[in-house]
């Protein structure tokens, strides 16, 4: 028996195991990643692209990306921008395989964004489960926060006006908030 001809065939064999073995972790690896991926996280690979989201009751923005934080999105359409917490939505496309975990676990949260805009008195839209208010934010508190709707901000003339309520709004149930001064509290 040739003993160098055996030890390259057993050589050759171990090659063959040892690449058979790499190529089965790396499926595993990759399946693990992939299980590991949240929504929020391949949202936020797509931040500075066009993006559609389908949200909770059937209602769709499409627009670019702009910001992609932990807990919420930026998106501007013809509208203007339209900030969106993640728990809003319910699709979106198109997504990639790709993701970025940091951009979906940094910056502020929406409850600060939201403080930001009661402390400067900005008028805003909130799209909620318990309608569409256009109002001023009061005080942002941990799961809700209080707004005066018809506030004397948002009448653009006297055909505006109607009497002034004040709201408990719960953030869990928040569709989108919309300003046109929106981007000015948004972290970069």
């Amino acid at each position: 028996m040739d003993l160098e001809l055996f030890l390259r065939s057993l050589e050759s064999e171990f090659d063959a195991r040892r690449r058979a073995d790499a190529d089965a972790l790396v499926d595993e690896l990759a399946q693990a990643e992939r299980v590991a991926l949240t929504l929020a996280d391949r949202i936020a690979a797509r931040e500075g692209e066009k993006l559609k989201v389908i949200l909770r009751g059937g209602e769709s923005i499409e627009g670019a990306l702009v910001r992609a934080r932990k807990g919420w999105i930026l998106l501007r359409d013809a509208r203007g921008d339209a900030l969106i917490p993640l728990h809003a939505i319910v699709a979106a496309s198109p997504l990639g395989m790709s993701a970025d975990c940091s951009r979906a676990s940094a910056g502020i949260a929406m409850s600060s964004v939201l403080r930001a805009l009661a402390n400067a008195r900005i008028p805003v839209v909130v799209d909620h489960d318990a309608g569409r208010h256009v109002g001023i934010i009061l005080g942002v508190f941990a799961d809700h926060f209080d707004m005066e709707t018809n506030a004397g901000e948002t009448m653009i003339d006297s055909r505006d006006r109607s009497p002034r309520a004040r709201l408990g709004l719960a953030h869990s149930r928040i569709r989108y908030v919309r300003t046109a001064a929106i981007r000015n509290y948004i972290d970069v």
